[in-house]
């Protein structure tokens, strides 16, 4: 058997579940990835015809199946990884690191009335929330936002922090000033999000191709 063939076989074996998984979204009317998700196709290409030449396999059809092999292994064990949030990464880091079991409960959260936000948008008109969360995240309030122009809105008493939402991207969380009745601005754009695709092609799951940066404003 051609070796060129059978590394061929391995590249393709090694592609498979991404072509798989990318014709499915198409016909679903989903959108085509970054252009970084080409990267990620070569490299797992790379890697079946790799293990097909360590392996020394001489039929073709066990050269395809020993592609798919590695590849799925590492999207496995990356879509397992991204399926946590960085706070629950976070969390699962803290405990692991902790010296001391014992855990202490926070004292209540005094209220703070008066505050304000004011939201900048940039670049775009689509409407978005802001969500705002308690100290502990076991209280939450979401305000609406509409339109293209700057628009203030009233801080719950009890929020610590907040974060924007729009469509199905989500800002990182921003402290809020721990004052009565201080004003925060801020703006919101929304930018490409590098390497989107790449990260797609390895297996990352819930990976959007845009980021809600919010900049705080003095």
């Amino acid at each position: 058997m051609n070796k060129l063939l059978l590394l061929l076989a391995a590249a393709f074996g090694g592609m498979a579940p991404n072509l798989l998984d990318l014709g499915v979204s198409l016909t679903q009317g989903g959108n085509l990835p970054e252009w970084t998700y080409a990267i990620g196709l070569l490299i797992f290409g790379g890697l079946g015809a790799a293990v097909a030449a360590i392996w020394k396999e001489t039929d073709l059809r066990k050269a395809f199946y020993l592609g798919i092999g590695l590849p799925a292994f590492i999207q496995l064990g990356v879509g397992s990884v991204s399926q946590q949030s960085p706070t629950d990464i976070a969390r699962n880091i803290d405990s692991l690191l902790s010296l001391n079991p014992v855990a202490f409960a926070q004292p209540p959260s005094e209220p703070l009335p008066g505050r304000t936000l004011l939201v900048i948008p940039k670049g775009d008109r689509q409407n978005r929330q802001v969500v705002f969360s308690s100290p502990e995240g076991d209280r939450t309030k979401t305000v609406e936002i509409t339109g293209e122009s700057a628009q203030e809105v009233k801080v719950p008493d009890f929020a610590s922090s907040f974060e924007i939402k729009q469509g199905e991207v989500t800002s990182e969380r921003e402290k809020l000033p721990a004052e009565p009745n201080a004003q925060s601005k801020v703006e919101v754009k929304v930018e490409k999000k590098s390497w989107s695709g790449f990260l797609r092609a390895i297996g990352a799951r819930d990976t959007s191709s845009q980021d809600l940066v919010v900049k705080p404003v003095e």
